[in-house]
């Protein structure tokens, strides 16, 4: 064997021996000093995420309660006949007729001579048209006759053929009684931006109640999202259907007797574009910076879903960016220094960011100082 054949199988086993030892990459030397390491890093990159905007609800009372109110009408005594004339009773009362639950009219016929009957009407409406004997009486009046002001008539029919006598009713104690409900509800509007409602997805409002009696109805828009009883946490989903661009309104109306208070808050969800940035702060002290000369940054990729390039940069204490890198993305082990220009005394951060396209995931950071 000649010289050139022994000196290239020499040659080859070295290397041989050298791909079996270092793996095949070129290797950066191992530093001493301060180290800031962080071993599995994430994803960075652009990424379309679902996120969400909080509305607080202020905190309200409701309530929807029958209350009864009384009109004393007093006492009166209408009559009727040919010869004497006729002697009526008119009385006028305010309601709120929507709230209205029943109604009606409590006297006593305290005497008369029954020679005919007694008219009562309300709004003109004709309640009851008879004799009434001596005694208490009580008459219902429809909710469809009432109105929010009304007047109610107490007349006497004809006594007929008895033209020497009126007609004659003693009436004690007219009372008209009403039972109402009292309604609180709570009405709140808020906004749902352009940019949000362009990339709406859906909604969550959540109550926590301190009270929480009978049943409560809840609306968005007009849209009823609950009707019935609730335990004193609620959590209801709003279809993004139910919303609209700029202002909305939540309503919130009680059953019947029923009571609910309490607080709440909206979670309005949307889609956005969303850069997955990695930042990791390092300190330098006063001592170390005088004596700065040089710092390290090395990690790994070891997974690329998008390709594109990187960025790495340091920003110092007064918010300098200062970059040391830039280069496309590959897998594999990536190494920059920086000098005492690209930092200051104080906490100090590195960043390493996508150009916007590029989307990769990052591994065993040290940051040598």
């Amino acid at each position: 064997m000649d010289d050139f054949l022994v000196w290239l199988v020499t040659g080859l086993a070295l290397m041989a021996l050298l791909i079996i030892l270092f793996g095949g990459k070129p290797t950066v030397e191992e530093r001493e000093g301060t180290v800031i390491s962080e071993d599995y890093i994430g994803m960075i990159g652009p990424k379309n995420m679902e996120i969400y905007r909080r509305i607080d609800v202020p905190e309200f009372d409701t309530s929807k309660l029958s209350f009864n109110r009384e009109f004393t009408v007093g006492d009166k005594t209408v009559k009727n006949g040919l010869l004497s004339g006729a002697d009526s009773l008119s009385y006028r009362f305010d309601i709120d007729a929507s709230n209205a639950k029943k109604a009606y009219i409590r006297f006593e016929v305290a005497d008369t001579n029954n020679y005919g009957p007694l008219r009562i009407t309300v709004n003109d409406h004709e309640i009851e048209n008879k004799r009434f004997e001596r005694g208490l009486h009580t008459i219902d009046i429809e909710l469809k006759f009432l109105k929010n002001s009304n007047v109610i008539k107490f007349s006497a029919g004809s006594s007929g053929w008895k033209l020497w006598a009126p007609t004659v009713y003693e009436l004690n104690n007219i009372t008209v009684v009403v039972s109402e409900y009292s309604i609180n509800k709570m009405k709140y509007d808020f906004e749902i931006y352009e940019d949000e409602y362009k990339n709406l997805t859906r909604g969550k409002l959540i109550f926590h109640f301190n009270k929480n009696r009978g049943t409560i109805s809840v609306n968005i828009n007009g849209y009823e999202i609950f009707n019935g009883e609730s335990e004193y946490a609620k959590e209801l989903l709003v279809d993004k259907s139910m919303f609209v661009q700029g202002q909305n309104l939540i309503e919130i109306e009680p059953g019947e007797n029923s009571e609910y208070a309490g607080h709440g808050f909206f979670m309005i969800f949307y889609n956005t574009d969303r850069e997955r940035v990695l930042e990791k702060s390092f300190n330098i002290s006063h001592s170390n910076y005088l004596t700065f000369s040089r710092g390290d940054v090395r990690f790994e990729i070891d997974k690329i879903a998008a390709s594109g390039k990187m960025i790495i940069s340091v920003i110092d204490s007064d918010g300098q960016e200062h970059q040391i890198g830039r280069e496309s993305v590959g897998t594999g082990e990536f190494f920059y220094t920086f000098d005492k220009a690209d930092i200051k005394e104080g906490e100090n951060k590195l960043i390493i960011r996508s150009d916007g396209s590029s989307i990769f995931r990052v591994t065993n950071l040290r940051i040598y100082v």
